[in-house]
């Protein structure tokens, strides 16, 4: 089915589900519900057949942080999605402030063994990538053993008991 189709398609199914029409915007099927984000408001409207829920922008950006921030790996594994099909290594040569972005916006991204492949290709603990991916995974509670990012290995850090 083309985009377009896709699209109308679950325009259809998000109006007929609710009493009153769909937002303006782009509607998205998600299986049993039918998502849909008003870009102008930033509401977010879930569909399901005979009932709807709005979350406002607020709402809809506390529930995206949440499960990035908690469960993106988790559901991820779950749903039999990979980081690695969705985004690709920034280039290790960073010669600019926009390429040192993208590599602290893809270690926040990566999964854990992304970051720990990612680690062992650079050359020494100074360049950005190193930084990147060290901070990242040790901001997921790693411990990095190893004195060259190489020879690299990972140890979880145990949580003291009071």
């Amino acid at each position: 089915m083309s985009k377009e189709r896709h699209e109308e398609a679950a325009q259809g199914f998000a109006q007929g589900a609710s009493e009153k029409p769909a937002q303006p915007g782009k509607a998205v099927n998600l299986g049993q519900h039918t998502a849909v984000l008003d870009e102008a408001s930033g509401t977010l409207t879930l569909f399901e057949a005979g009932t709807s829920m709005k979350l406002s922008a607020d709402e809809a950006y506390h529930l995206l942080a949440w499960l990035n921030d908690n469960y993106r790996d988790r559901l991820s594994t779950l749903a039999g999605h990979t980081q690695q099909a969705h985004r690709s290594t920034p280039d290790y040569d960073v010669g600019s402030p926009q390429q040192e972005h993208e590599w602290w916006e893809w270690a926040h991204h990566a999964s854990d063994d992304e970051l720990l492949a990612a680690l062992r290709n650079c050359p020494s603990w100074s360049v950005t990538p190193a930084h990147a991916t060290r901070t990242a995974l040790q901001e997921r509670g790693y411990i990095l053993v190893g004195e060259q990012p190489h020879e690299v290995t990972l140890q979880r850090r145990q949580e003291e008991n009071p």
